[in-house]
C-alpha cells in the first residue's frame, strides 16, 4: 500500500481488521490512561482532605487546651483569693482574740466561740462552693476532651470509609 502523505512513522494497517485492532488497542491505553489520571486526582483530593481534617482536629485541641490553661489561671487565682480571704480572716480572729483577753473571762469565752463558729461556718460554706466550681470545670474540660477524641475518631473512620 502506498503511503498516501502520512508523516508519522508508524505502520498503517493493511486490512480493515488490523485497523480495528489498532484503533480498539489506542483506545483502550486513552480509557487507562484517562482512569490513572482520574484516580490520580482522586488520590490527591482524598490527601488533601485528609490533611484539613487532620488541621481542624488540631486546632480543636489547640483552642481546647488555651481553654483548659485560662480555666486553671482563673481556678489558680480564685485559690489565691480565697487563701488571702482565709489570712485575713485568721488575723481578724487573731486581733479579736487579743481584745479579749482584756476583758472578762465569760465575756471572752462567748464572743470567741461566736466568732470561731461564724468563721468556721463562713469557712465550710467557701470550701464547698469551692469544690463545687473546681468539680464543674474539671467535669466540662473531660466532656470537651472527650467529645475532640470522638470527634476525631469519626472523621478517621469516615476518612478510611471514603464518606467524607
Amino acid at each position: 500500500m502506498a503511503d498516501l502523505g502520512n508523516t508519522t512513522n508508524a505502520k498503517r494497517p493493511e486490512n480493515q481488521k488490523d485497523w480495528m485492532n489498532a484503533t480498539v488497542t489506542s483506545r483502550t491505553k486513552a480509557k487507562d490512561r484517562t482512569k490513572q489520571v482520574q484516580q490520580a486526582l482522586k488520590d490527591l483530593e482524598q490527601k488533601e482532605a485528609d490533611q484539613i481534617a487532620a488541621q481542624r482536629v488540631e486546632k480543636h485541641r489547640q483552642e481546647l487546651e488555651a481553654q483548659a490553661t485560662e480555666r486553671k489561671k482563673k481556678e489558680e487565682a480564685q485559690a489565691q483569693r480565697e487563701r488571702l480571704r482565709k489570712e485575713k480572716a485568721a488575723e481578724e480572729l487573731r486581733l479579736i482574740q487579743e481584745a479579749l483577753k482584756g476583758s472578762k473571762k465569760a465575756e471572752s469565752a462567748a464572743l470567741l466561740a461566736a466568732a470561731a463558729s461564724a468563721s468556721r461556718g463562713k469557712q465550710e460554706e467557701s470550701e464547698a462552693k469551692e469544690k463545687s466550681i473546681i468539680t464543674k470545670s474539671l467535669s466540662h474540660s473531660s466532656q470537651q476532651v472527650l467529645k475532640v477524641v470522638l470527634d476525631a475518631k469519626s472523621m478517621t473512620s469516615k476518612l478510611r470509609l471514603g464518606v467524607i
